[in-house]
């Protein structure tokens, strides 16, 4: 991933060293990763993406994150309609690209066994698609990645350490889904909090959960189509 080390210590006995220059990704994913690196981490070179056109919406030219924010039930680490969106912008990717390879990455395993129940319902089970904890998964590289953050256990979810592994994993876009006030959580750390924050400014998307609009006659071929409309590309 990266190479080039500049010493940031030599009053110990062991230096500290910080790692520099990363190959793997490109100059919006490494500005992101590098708040968790004091700001030094820098890409070798720039790079562009063109090859899911319907989520050009949503997904940056130039790779790194975007923050999708929706509203989420307080307390629900299944929150049905993120869920459902997660499945399907999962499936538009590899409607534009089968071969793309995807991860869906949350906190907690009840999250995990509802994402993979929905996605599977969706695009079936493929090997280039994988649903699992941040935990798990801390060695993994692959070309996307949707961390999904319900507003559930926010000092577990969001703890710096796992949203740094989380939103590193991916060579080219990072897709960070969660609640509309995820912001307002007092307990963010700094570095955490100036991530979010910054994203919002730069790529962000509010998809608010139309429930109480669509009633008691919503099903799939609604959200489907409303979500479609929040997200997608016009054609």
């Amino acid at each position: 991933m990266v190479n080039g080390l500049q010493l940031l210590s030599t009053s110990s006995t062991s230096p500290i060293y910080q790692l520099t220059k990363t190959y793997r990704f490109g100059k919006r994913t490494a500005k992101y990763t590098g708040f968790f690196y004091n700001n030094s981490l820098v890409a070798a070179k720039s790079k562009e993406f063109y090859d899911i056109p319907s989520m050009c919406k949503v997904l940056c030219k130039d790779g790194g994150p975007t923050l999708i924010l929706t509203d989420m039930p307080s307390g629900d680490n299944t929150p049905q309609f993120a869920i459902m969106m997660t499945a399907f912008i999962i499936s538009n990717i590899l409607n534009d690209n089968q071969s793309k390879e995807i991860a869906v990455l949350t906190c907690m395993k009840k999250t995990v066994g509802a994402l993979q129940l929905a996605i599977a319902r969706t695009v079936g089970t493929r090997k280039n698609l994988i649903v699992d904890t941040v935990a798990r998964v801390q060695g993994l590289t692959t070309e996307i990645t949707i961390f999904f953050v319900p507003d559930y256990s926010y000092i577990r979810t969001l703890e710096q350490h796992l949203f740094n592994v989380a939103t590193s994993r991916a060579k080219e876009h990072t897709i960070i889904i969660a609640d509309r006030y995820v912001l307002d959580c007092p307990t963010l750390s700094p570095k955490v909090r100036k991530y979010l924050e910054t994203l919002k400014k730069e790529r962000y998307i509010y998809v608010p959960d139309p429930d109480h609009g669509l009633g008691k006659d919503a099903n799939s071929l609604n959200y489907q189509k409303y979500i479609g409309s929040n997200l997608l590309a016009e054609s």
